[in-house]
């Protein structure tokens, strides 16, 4: 029993660093100074103090940040999101051709004064990533929005895409905890593009629509929708 309760706590550590985030971010906001210098003194405090980087949280927590920002001035974000799609577009294939896409192992002090491009390419690499995939579906929706069955898909997906939190908690449990026990995809002989460009992705949508669906039956119940939903409503 006491392994079983370890390893439902232990698998949904993003969860926890989430809440951390959230209520560094908030004392910050409360500091009557702007908000994006409480946010960079926070950030940078974490660096510095020890066991800031727990459960990935000085990492986790710039783009917590970063995303609040970004929220915050939508709008002139907005203004410009055909330049900023074709730079970003330029950037992210540039990137992934020079292999920039390989994530830091740890983001610490250390980094920042002895690697700080390291550090910025993929911040720049994320961003752009982002963007990019926002606007193709922007774009999709703009040329085949207006198509009644385009429009169906594209309405139903976004309903999928506001229970992120939940999916991902859910695929934490069916993929890393109970799948990877039974199924050894390591073990069988296939070709490497295939796995990677066929079966990955194809197993990778129908696990989502799985989670979808687990998410949505099991978020009536309350105890768990604070848990692990985030209170969301239906």
């Amino acid at each position: 029993m006491g392994g079983i309760y370890r390893e439902i706590i232990g698998c949904v550590w993003f969860l926890k660093t989430l809440f951390v985030c959230y209520l560094i971010a908030r004392v910050a906001k409360y500091v009557k100074i702007p908000v994006e210098i409480t946010f960079l003194l926070s950030w940078v405090a974490l660096l510095i103090i020890p066991s800031g980087g727990t459960l990935m949280i000085n990492f986790l927590y710039f783009y917590f940040c970063m995303g609040y920002l970004i929220h915050k001035y939508q709008t002139g974000f907005q203004a410009y999101r055909v330049p900023l799609f074709c730079v970003s577009l330029f950037f992210f294939i540039f990137a992934v051709c020079m292999h920039w896409t390989i994530p830091c192992e740890k983001v610490d002090l250390n980094l920042l004064i002895y690697s700080p491009m390291k550090f910025v390419i993929q911040i720049l690499v994320g961003l752009s990533g982002s963007i990019v995939v926002i606007g193709i579906c922007e774009l999709i929706y703009k040329i085949f929005g207006k198509k009644r069955i385009v429009k169906n898909i594209l309405s139903r997906l976004s309903t999928v895409g506001r229970y992120t939190l939940g999916i991902y908690v859910i695929q934490t449990f069916i993929i890393e905890r109970t799948l990877t026990a039974f199924v050894k995809l390591n073990e069988v002989v296939i070709s490497s593009t295939f796995t990677d460009f066929v079966l990955i992705p194809l197993i990778g949508i129908a696990l989502c629509f799985v989670c979808y669906y687990v998410v949505r039956l099991t978020q009536p119940i309350k105890i768990i929708n604070i848990l692990f939903y985030g209170g969301q409503k239906c």
